[in-house]
């Protein structure tokens, strides 16, 4: 694994893998490059809910907490085993440079 999303990473880019994919490719190869990224639909858990007094509600109604599950977002960049002493020692030098979002130009 060269890259794993990091929290503090997708708030610069939310694309920082995407990003991070990209620079690899250009730098070392698209042959020696794979990115894998699963980014959740939706954290629908609704399911019945019986209730002490025997009545059904809705899962979403009986828990707060339930309403909140975090979608699962995935994002991995590996390179091939050979290269990955020069790609971390690369990624590590270059990561903010890579992961900030290039500023478009006001028109």
């Amino acid at each position: 694994v060269l890259y794993e999303r990091n929290p503090n990473d997708s708030k610069k880019n939310p694309e920082c893998g995407e990003a991070v994919y990209k620079a690899a490719c250009k730098k070392f190869g698209e042959g020696v490059v794979r990115h894998d990224r699963y980014t959740q639909k939706g954290s629908d858990v609704v399911f019945p809910v019986r209730n002490r007094d025997g009545r059904i509600v809705s899962s979403f109604a009986a828990s707060d907490v339930l309403q909140k599950v975090p979608l699962v977002n995935i994002d991995y960049v590996f390179i091939s085993p050979e290269k990955r002493p020069e790609a971390e020692a690369w990624l590590k030098q270059e990561r903010e440079n890579i992961i900030t979002p290039e500023k478009e130009e006001e028109p």
